[in-house]
Protein backbone atom coordinates (compact mmCIF):
# COMPACT_ATOMS: atom_id res chain seq x y z
CA UNK A 1 0.00 0.00 0.00
CA UNK A 2 2.97 2.13 0.35
CA UNK A 3 2.10 3.31 -3.40
CA UNK A 4 -1.55 4.04 -2.89
CA UNK A 5 -2.49 7.76 -2.12
CA UNK A 6 -4.10 7.78 1.10
CA UNK A 7 -6.57 10.38 2.22
CA UNK A 8 -7.00 10.86 5.96
CA UNK A 9 -11.14 11.17 6.61
CA UNK A 10 -12.23 8.87 3.19
CA UNK A 11 -8.70 6.45 3.09
CA UNK A 12 -6.97 4.96 -0.24
CA UNK A 13 -8.59 6.49 -3.48
CA UNK A 14 -9.84 3.12 -5.49
CA UNK A 15 -8.51 3.80 -8.57
CA UNK A 16 -5.05 3.34 -7.52
CA UNK A 17 -5.73 -0.20 -6.90
CA UNK A 18 -4.97 -0.61 -3.97
CA UNK A 19 -7.55 -2.57 -2.87
CA UNK A 20 -10.51 -4.60 -3.97
CA UNK A 21 -14.09 -3.18 -5.30
CA UNK A 22 -15.63 -5.24 -2.51
CA UNK A 23 -13.32 -3.78 -0.20
CA UNK A 24 -13.95 0.28 -1.58
CA UNK A 25 -17.87 -0.59 -1.57
CA UNK A 26 -17.81 -1.84 1.82
CA UNK A 27 -15.16 1.33 3.03
CA UNK A 28 -17.72 3.34 0.76
CA UNK A 29 -20.81 1.92 3.02
CA UNK A 30 -18.75 2.70 6.06
CA UNK A 31 -17.81 6.05 4.98
CA UNK A 32 -21.89 6.93 4.04
CA UNK A 33 -23.14 5.67 7.42
CA UNK A 34 -20.54 7.99 9.40
CA UNK A 35 -22.20 10.91 7.40
CA UNK A 36 -25.17 9.92 7.95
CA UNK A 37 -24.77 9.23 12.01
CA UNK A 38 -22.76 12.64 12.40
CA UNK A 39 -25.47 14.63 9.73
CA UNK A 40 -28.36 12.92 12.56
CA UNK A 41 -26.38 13.96 15.49
CA UNK A 42 -25.35 17.50 14.82
CA UNK A 43 -28.61 18.34 12.29
CA UNK A 44 -30.20 21.55 14.33
CA UNK A 45 -27.20 21.85 16.30
CA UNK A 46 -25.20 24.63 13.83
CA UNK A 47 -27.27 27.18 15.57
CA UNK A 48 -24.68 29.65 17.16
CA UNK A 49 -24.76 33.43 18.87
CA UNK A 50 -21.88 35.46 19.26
CA UNK A 51 -22.35 37.80 22.57
CA UNK A 52 -19.65 40.70 23.30
CA UNK A 53 -19.49 41.29 26.98
CA UNK A 54 -17.57 43.45 29.66
CA UNK A 55 -17.12 42.42 32.57
CA UNK A 56 -18.62 44.67 35.36
CA UNK A 57 -17.58 43.01 38.52
CA UNK A 58 -15.59 40.46 39.84
CA UNK A 59 -15.64 39.68 43.70
CA UNK A 60 -13.48 37.24 45.64
CA UNK A 61 -14.40 35.30 48.16
CA UNK A 62 -12.67 34.26 50.66
CA UNK A 63 -12.52 31.21 53.54
CA UNK A 64 -12.32 31.61 57.22
CA UNK A 65 -8.72 31.54 57.13
CA UNK A 66 -8.43 33.96 54.79
CA UNK A 67 -7.41 32.27 51.74
CA UNK A 68 -9.16 33.16 48.56
CA UNK A 69 -11.18 30.24 47.67
CA UNK A 70 -13.57 31.53 44.77
CA UNK A 71 -14.09 34.60 42.09
CA UNK A 72 -17.37 35.90 41.02
CA UNK A 73 -17.47 37.15 38.21
CA UNK A 74 -20.02 39.09 36.28
CA UNK A 75 -20.53 39.84 32.78
CA UNK A 76 -22.98 42.56 30.63
CA UNK A 77 -23.98 42.59 27.05
CA UNK A 78 -22.17 45.49 25.59
CA UNK A 79 -23.60 48.10 23.12
CA UNK A 80 -22.34 48.31 19.17
CA UNK A 81 -24.18 49.41 16.80
CA UNK A 82 -22.54 46.96 14.09
CA UNK A 83 -20.76 44.37 16.50
CA UNK A 84 -21.56 40.99 16.84
CA UNK A 85 -24.78 41.63 19.19
CA UNK A 86 -26.54 42.90 16.13
CA UNK A 87 -27.04 39.02 14.82
CA UNK A 88 -29.16 38.95 17.90
CA UNK A 89 -30.40 41.81 19.57
CA UNK A 90 -32.48 44.52 17.32
CA UNK A 91 -32.38 47.02 19.97
CA UNK A 92 -30.02 47.88 22.79
CA UNK A 93 -28.96 44.27 23.90
CA UNK A 94 -29.52 43.03 27.43
CA UNK A 95 -28.32 40.04 29.15
CA UNK A 96 -25.84 39.32 31.90
CA UNK A 97 -23.90 36.61 32.43
CA UNK A 98 -22.42 35.44 35.90
CA UNK A 99 -20.29 32.60 36.58
CA UNK A 100 -18.06 31.25 39.83
CA UNK A 101 -14.50 30.38 39.42
CA UNK A 102 -12.78 27.98 42.33
CA UNK A 103 -9.80 26.76 39.95
CA UNK A 104 -7.05 29.04 41.84
CA UNK A 105 -5.20 28.65 38.69
CA UNK A 106 -7.67 30.70 36.65
CA UNK A 107 -7.70 33.73 40.12
CA UNK A 108 -6.66 37.16 38.25
CA UNK A 109 -7.32 36.07 35.15
CA UNK A 110 -10.99 37.97 34.27
CA UNK A 111 -10.29 41.76 35.63
CA UNK A 112 -13.25 44.45 35.69
CA UNK A 113 -13.74 46.31 32.51
CA UNK A 114 -12.29 43.78 29.89
CA UNK A 115 -14.18 42.89 27.48
CA UNK A 116 -14.81 39.43 25.56
CA UNK A 117 -16.88 37.23 22.97
CA UNK A 118 -19.00 34.41 24.65
CA UNK A 119 -19.93 32.20 21.85
CA UNK A 120 -23.23 29.95 22.35
CA UNK A 121 -22.26 26.95 20.49
CA UNK A 122 -25.34 24.08 20.57
CA UNK A 123 -24.04 20.23 21.51
CA UNK A 124 -25.30 17.24 23.03
CA UNK A 125 -25.37 16.40 26.58
CA UNK A 126 -22.99 13.63 26.15
CA UNK A 127 -20.06 16.09 24.50
CA UNK A 128 -17.00 16.66 26.30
Amino acid sequence: MSDCRYHQRIGPKHSDGCYSDKEHEAHIGRFREQLKADFRRYRGMDASLRLKMSVTSVKAVYDNKGEKTQEEIALTCVYDTEGPNKQWSKWTPSGSLSFIVSNPAAFGKVLPGQFYFVDLIATDKDAA
